[in-house]
């Protein structure tokens, strides 16, 4: 048996995060008083003279920044001691456990109604063992299974019957509600596993 890797999030919305910028427009009464300034900011200085009658308004406009999401997905065999996860499979015996790990990392916008829905691979049966961790660790030094941590509210990690990139059947889904924003420097991490027996 060789495993196979593979999964995307089974989610097609279009996500986006909604900012503020400010910009200011100032406008001298006086046409023979003061310059004044105009820009994108939220402060500016001018010194105002005697008879200037000056008006400045200040505008909040929204700044669309989609998320930028990625997901990997890993795999080690239980059953052979000390082996780490790899992302490009292993292989194993009927009666075999392997352990698939899904982290993904989130470094743009907020992300509603973050879903990642993964069946299980051809030839194995659900062997439980859902864990949810964030931040996700690097799994490629990992030889073990992470410290499962509670899915925050309202979110949901369960196993069941799902849909998936035109296929159904057995797998997992995680429904987190929001992922939130990150970046390059500090991304949003986090990461499933589930246990798979080969037949």
């Amino acid at each position: 048996f060789r495993s196979q890797l593979g999964v995307k999030s089974s989610d097609d919305l279009v996500y986006t995060r909604k900012l503020l910028t400010t910009t200011y427009s100032c406008v001298n009464n006086n046409s023979s008083g003061t310059s004044v300034p105009s820009g994108a900011s939220t402060s500016m200085s001018f010194t105002p003279k005697i008879g200037d009658d000056i008006v400045c308004t200040f505008a909040n406009n929204k700044l669309i920044v989609s998320p930028e999401i990625s997901l990997w997905k890993y795999v080690r065999n239980v059953n052979k001691s000390g082996e780490v996860f790899s992302s490009s499979g292993t292989n194993g015996f009927s009666g075999d456990n392997l352990q698939y790990c899904i982290a993904y990392s989130n470094i743009g916008g907020d992300a509603p109604n973050f879903k990642i829905t993964d069946l299980f691979p051809e030839n194995t049966t659900n062997h439980g063992n859902l864990i949810f961790v964030t931040p996700a660790p690097d799994f490629t030094a990992l030889s073990s299974s992470p410290v499962a941590q509670t899915v925050p509210s309202p979110g949901t990690y369960q196993s069941g019957f799902f849909s998936s990139n035109g296929k159904t059947g057995p797998g997992v889904e995680l429904s987190l509600g929001t992922l939130a924003a990150g970046n390059v420097a500090a991304p949003t991490t986090g990461a499933i596993c589930f246990d798979a027996e080969i037949r």
